[in-house]
């Protein structure tokens, strides 16, 4: 059976992603701007990354 493709990208678009997955290509994309000379960029990615996973507890 064919889907659509509007059948698939909603399919994409209800896909959870673990957010250790998504700080490991935030990471990547970090790592891939410093090499392009865009350090800004790779600091902003870097950051990101890290908020991605960020489960500590709210101050009180």
């Amino acid at each position: 059976m064919h889907m659509s493709s509007t059948t698939a990208l909603a399919d994409r678009q209800n896909t959870v992603v673990s957010p250790l997955m998504l700080s490991h290509q935030l990471l990547s994309l970090a790592e891939e701007a410093h090499r392009a000379g865009l350090p800004a960029s790779a600091t902003r990615l870097l950051r990101l990354a890290h908020t991605v996973c960020n489960d500590r507890p709210a101050r009180r």
